[in-house]
């Protein structure tokens, strides 16, 4: 089979004429493999259904599906039922969702929704692809009825289905056809005629005009891509080679001077910049050595200053740890009455929570005592209400028991009675319905045997044969015919004249593209001229810009610092003055508070003499009492217990000394002494305070004038960086000149900008006077082939013309003689002769549907009528039975009411016996209750007196304790120095407290002994040597300096690196671009010799002659399989087919001459060619196949042949479904989709699937 795979036959067919062209390189090396190789089968995609569903069109009202999967399982299948039951209707809706269209319907969609249905809706569901890439499809349409027969689309939309759900690919009639035929690559004619083929038009693709035929090819194996597409591509292709030389040309002369003189001179001038950088560098390192040791004597001198500045605030908060000595010591003393303290708190509260608790105790026992004698006057009341009420409570409910069954069996006959009467009412209301019923049965009746004569007379007039019907319909087909050859006629000579026109235009147009091509190379020259100045003069040289870019953003930079270092500046400056003031202010308050503190000191010294007097004079008055209590135990003869002597010459007065003034006198002392210790705390505290803020306040002036130093650096420095123009300038004016030389720099830029976006729109103007030149001239060449191919279009247009014109007098005269027999004079009263057969027709079924129904109605009515009367009759007879029964039981229901009510007042019996027994319940249990609350409050009289007598003994004992630890504490808080308990109580500490002073004290001790260490070290590290901030600010220059000269060698350096290094790119991207230039020259020269290859249409023609020849072929070959290899197909000059018939000595003869049978058999051996050419390399190969009717034209012989054939093809691949109402294509399929016909008044056309 022939394939496009040796490119070196398609050179051969095109350069046979031309001499030497077998020599030249192979164009085809030019193009991609797989942009022109045609898709083999198993590599390109596959189509197959899966299911449809149909509802409202033709003879199917309700919806049917059509399961695609089942039925294809075994590779062929069919479709059977009888004539009109609707199997052509299903590839109807195959076509209809797919393209819109129904091909056998006139104008496609006419007549197609079935007659007792508003719309038509159709879906189905098909998959494209192999393996994982299969994707799966649904088609949906909804149309609606537009008139009588016309139908129009309502819904319209193509849904990809997806494991992860739908989306909607295409939404709209057109857009949904669009779609479709891209991924099919088929239209609704080319489906038809391939895959899908209808009734009646099996043999189209067979009698296909040449034109016609080879353009369905075209489309259907994508042969179009080795005509137009190919060529743009070859002309794209040479517009891209051009472009691409003349941008290496461009390149080339835009690397300027590469040569090996400027790459020597670009390297001796970078190892002079290297020597330069090395020399900068010792340079920096020695400066950076004096710089370091230089730092490290500034950071031992600011280490020092720094410990002498903490070792001062140490010294200023030397007062407050004194103070917070003291404090620690009397906490000491206190701790020893911390555990009395502690007892006398919890027993003093406990008390007061005793005496609380005796006070409610109290309250308690006079509300339980008034409760006590309440609760003994209700349980008294109680007792006497129930020996008043009780008896007679206890009578009423006994006679109550007794009622109850009397009202029982006086509910059961009400509850009898009731539903008595409601039969009555309704046996009433039935025999109402009854008559009625009765009247109107026997009115309908009547009315039904009159309208069944009407109907019979109706179809007598109705009745049609079967011969004017089959007269009728040849002469339809005629006409139709006619029509068509009349279309076709007046089509070819509209498409005759329109050829004539266009090949006037085209040869007009030919010689202005002419003349345009030759403008369009005179203005391409000039606009070179004038791009070549315009490269030559650009308004500033490269790279300018992008320097002075860098020096304007430097300038802002620097002049942004100076502004933020004037203002930080004046910040310091007002800072400083604040803090000097309040410097001074605070020394003059710290003055007045240190005589204030020496003041305190000596009233301090003073008290504590007084207290020591008292004490002195408290001590000696003890003394006295002593005395006086031992002279009073001496007697004469005795040893004195002091000193031994039995003589007592001079015995102290017993008399003795009243201590309380001496205690008095010692205790207003210790206060005296305590208030003036806490006066001098405090401004001891005070003087502490303002010390410390002191010393913050000049370590900040410190910080200040330090700062202010910095920054007055920072500002000379930077004035140093700016242009030697700009340095004397004030830095409020800076601004103001940096945005002069913005304004500049942006003029600079705008002239740039202009002139690259002149030079922009020169190239780009010049880039499509190229391509308009490189569109125009394989457009003038394809102009001047299709004006060739059009003049000889227009020759096969007047053969057909005289073809077409001879079929349609034989079809006329055919007419004329059947128009006779029918009694009609003219062709055109055919289809209304045709539509008033069809009317008379379906009035007469109508008719017959109606009279049948009609008979079965009235039959039913008169059964109806008969069993109404006998219902009637029997509903009398029931409702005087139930009248006297229901008069009886009333009489003994009224006695029987009246004896209830007499006991229960009108009350229920079980509602009376509630109230009594409630009443009853409700005496007994307020006496029982009375009678418990009673004892309950006497009981909790009795507990709360007890509770309220053992809390008074437990108070007055807490009492006594408190009493005796009062008086202990007092004498222990004298023995350590303590005016009382309160103020011992007021000096402990919490051991965290005291824990956290103590480390405050012990840190303060070692952090001196530290800093005093430190400031040791600093000094013997320093060794007298300092570093003053000039000759520091002088090193940081020559630092600063040195890393300039530096940075400017490096740069100088680089600079001169990166030349040598662009150089030897440049030098070496030339050469690149020199083997690139050459080989895009040969690229030019074999596109513009394909090109040439290439006008017109001959290759496109010569493909779709060689896939004819492929197609007819493999339809011989089919065709012998069916016909015992009698006949052949063969192509003649014009590409028409001819058949061969091999069992008449090869005698040859057109298609057109065929029987029915041999025109169904060489079409379908044509068909099933054409499906597996399309399978094998079609867009979107096809995995189906459907082939309806047709089968009834061949012998029992021929159709054998042919059921062999179909089931020995390799149905693997591809399943075949046939369309047919023979019994013996059934018998022998295994899949069948039986369809059963639709019923007058039922669901419409079913279908249900058999297996074999």
């Amino acid at each position: 089979m022939w394939t496009l795979c040796p490119w070196t036959s398609f050179l051969s067919f095109f350069t046979a004429s031309r001499p030497g062209a077998a020599s030249r390189t192979p164009i085809w090396c030019i193009f991609s493999w797989n942009w022109w190789k045609p898709r083999q089968g198993k590599g390109g995609t596959k189509l197959r259904p899966v299911e449809l569903r149909l509802a409202g069109l033709h003879s199917y009202r309700q919806e049917e599906v059509v399961d695609f999967n089942a039925l294809c399982e075994r590779g062929i299948f069919g479709i059977f039922g009888p004539t009109g039951s609707g199997k052509s209707t299903i590839l109807d809706a195959v076509t209809l969702a797919l393209f819109g269209e129904v091909k056998r319907a006139s104008r496609g969609r006419e007549g197609i929704i079935n007659q007792q249905s508003e719309q038509a809706r159709v879906a189905f569901t098909f998959e494209v692809g192999r393996g994982e890439g299969r994707c799966r499809y649904r088609v949906e349409r909804v149309l609606r009825k537009s008139g009588d027969f016309g139908a129009h689309t309502r819904e319209c939309r193509l849904v990809r289905i997806d494991p992860d759900g739908e989306r909607v690919l295409a939404d709209g009639a057109d857009q949904v056809k669009t779609e479709v035929q891209g991924l099919l690559g088929l239209t609704a004619d080319d489906f038809t005629r391939a895959v899908v083929l209808p009734q009646g038009r099996f043999a189209e693709f067979l009698a296909l005009r040449p034109a016609d035929r080879n353009q369905m090819l075209e489309r259907i194996f994508e042969l179009d891509r080795f005509g137009e597409q190919l060529k743009r591509r070859v002309g794209d292709a040479g517009a891209k080679v051009q472009a691409g030389l003349d941008r290496v040309e461009a390149e080339q002369r835009g690397l300027g001077d590469c040569s090996p003189q400027a790459l020597e001179r670009a390297r001796q001038a970078l190892e002079k910049n290297q020597a330069a950088r090395r020399e900068a560098e010792r340079n920096l390192q020695a400066i950076r050595r004096r710089l370091e040791e230089a730092r490290e004597i500034r950071q031992a001198q600011e280490q020092r200053a720094n410990l002498q500045r903490r070792l001062q605030e140490l010294q200023a908060a030397e007062a407050q740890v004194r103070w917070t000595e003291e404090r620690l010591e009397r906490a000491a003393r206190a701790e020893t009455l911390r555990g009395l303290l502690e007892e006398y708190g919890r027993l003093e509260k406990d008390l007061e929570k005793r005496r609380e608790g005796l006070r409610a105790l109290q309250e308690e026992l006079h509300r339980q005592e008034e409760g006590a004698r309440a609760a003994e006057e209700e349980a008294g009341r109680v007792r006497r209400q129930w020996e008043e009420r009780g008896p007679a409570l206890l009578r009423q409910q006994a006679r109550l028991e007794q009622a109850r069954e009397q009202e029982k069996e006086l509910d059961t006959w009400l509850e009898q009675q009731a539903r008595d009467q409601k039969q009555l009412d309704r046996w009433e209301l039935a025999g109402q319905d009854l008559g009625k019923q009765q009247e109107e049965l026997a009115s309908r009746l009547a009315l039904g045997e009159q309208r069944l004569a009407e109907l019979q007379k109706l179809r007598e007039q109705f009745q049609v044969t079967l011969e004017e019907v089959e007269q009728a319909r040849c002469a339809l087909d005629l006409y139709r015919e006619l029509s068509r050859l009349g279309r076709e006629i007046k089509k070819m000579e509209g498409e005759r004249e329109e050829a004539g026109r266009e090949l006037a235009a085209l040869q007009q147009r030919e010689t202005e593209l002419a003349r345009e091509v030759q403008g369009l190379e005179r203005e391409l020259k000039r606009h070179e001229e004038g791009l070549e100045h315009l490269q030559g003069n650009p308004p500033v040289p490269e790279g300018y810009l992008e320097k002075r870019a860098g020096e304007i953003q430097d300038l802002r930079h620097r002049i942004e610092a100076l502004q933020e270092l004037a203002a930080r500046y004046q910040k310091l400056q007002e800072e400083h003055r604040q803090v000097r003031e309040r410097l001074e202010s605070l020394e003059r308050q710290r003055e007045v508070w240190r005589q204030k503190a020496a003041i305190l000191q000596q009233a301090l010294d003073e008290a504590g003499k007084a207290l020591e007097r008292a004490r002195r004079e408290l001590e000696e008055a003890r003394h006295r009492n002593m005395a006086a209590a031992l002279a009073r135990t001496l007697e004469a003869g005795r040893a004195c217990p002091v000193c031994g002597s039995p003589h007592h010459p001079s015995p102290a007065s017993p008399a003795g000394t009243e201590l309380t003034p001496y205690e008095e006198a010692v205790e207003a002392a210790e206060e005296e002494q305590a208030r003036r210790r806490d006066e001098w705390q405090e401004c001891e505290k005070k003087i502490v305070q303002l010390e410390t803020e002191i010393a913050s306040l000049k370590l900040r002036e410190e910080q200040l004038a330090e700062e202010k130093e910095q920054v007055g650096a920072e500002g000379k420095r930077l004035r140093g960086e700016l242009p030697a123009e700009w340095q004397g300038v004030p830095v409020q004016d800076l601004p103001v000149r940096l945005q002069r030389a913005e304004q500049a720099y942006q003029e600079q830029q705008r002239a740039w900008r202009d002139w690259q976006q002149h030079l922009k729109e020169a190239l780009d103007r010049k880039e499509e006077l190229r391509r308009r030149l490189d569109e125009q001239r394989p457009a003038l060449a394809r102009l001047q082939s299709d004006r060739a191919g059009l003049a000889r279009q227009i020759d096969v247009l007047c053969r057909h013309l005289g073809e077409k014109g001879a079929e349609q007098q034989t079809v006329r005269e055919k007419l004329r003689l059947l128009l006779e027999v029918l009694g009609l004079a003219d062709p055109d009263q055919v289809p209304g002769y045709w539509d008033a057969l069809k009317e008379k027709q379906q009035k007469h079924r109508r008719c017959q549907d109606e009279i049948t129904g009609l008979e079965a109605e009235l039959k039913d009515l008169a059964g109806r009528l008969q069993q109404l009367k006998d219902d009637l009759r029997d509903l009398v007879v029931q409702k005087g039975a139930l009248k006297a029964t229901l008069a009886g039981r009333a009489e003994q229901i009224r006695r029987l009411q009246a004896e209830l009510h007499e006991l229960t007042g009108g009350l229920r019996v079980q509602e009376a016996l509630e109230q009594v027994q409630k009443e009853l319940s409700l005496l007994q249990g307020a006496v029982a209750r009375a009678e418990e609350e009673n004892q309950k409050a006497a009981e909790a009289f009795q507990r709360v007196r007890l509770e309220l007598k053992g809390e008074e003994q437990t108070c007055a004992a807490l009492q006594e304790r408190l009493e005796d630890l009062c008086r202990r504490l007092e004498r222990l808080a004298r023995e350590n120095h303590f005016a009382g308990p309160a103020e011992a109580k007021d000096a402990l500490l919490d051991p965290q407290e005291r824990e956290e002073l103590t480390s405050q004290v012990k840190k303060h001790r070692q952090e001196e002994q530290v800093l005093l260490k430190g400031l040791q070290e600093v000094e013997a590290r320093l060794k007298g040597m300092r570093v003053d901030e000039e000759e520091w600010h002088r090193l940081q220059e020559e630092l600063r300096a040195a890393e300039e000269a530096l940075g400017m060698a490096q740069q100088q350096e680089g600079a001169a690196g990166v030349l040598l290094q662009k150089l030897q790119e440049n030098q070496q991207r030339w050469a690149v671009l020199e083997g690139e230039r050459q080989q895009l020259v040969r690229r030019a020269a074999l596109l513009r010799e394909l090109e040439g290859l290439l006008r017109g249409r001959a290759l496109v023609e010569f493909l779709a002659r060689r896939r004819l020849e492929n197609l007819v072929t493999l339809a011989t070959e089919r065709l012998g399989r069916l016909t015992g290899y009698r006949y052949a197909l063969e192509l003649d000059g014009q590409g028409g087919f001819i058949l061969r018939d091999e069992g008449n000595g090869g005698l040859k003869r057109p298609v057109s001459t065929l029987s029915g049978g041999e025109t169904f058999l060489v079409s379908l051996a044509l068909a099933l060619a054409l499906s597996d050419q399309i399978q094998r390399r079609g867009r979107a190969p096809l995995e189906f196949f459907f082939l309806d009717e047709g089968f009834g034209s061949l012998d029992e012989q021929c159709l054998e042949a042919v059921m062999d054939t179909l089931e020995r093809l390799p149905l693997e691949r591809v399943a075949i479904g046939l369309i047919s109402h023979l019994p013996q294509l059934k018998s022998r399929l295994p899949r069948r989709l039986v369809v059963e016909p639709a019923r007058p008044g039922g669901p419409g056309s079913r279908v249900r699937l058999e297996l074999a």
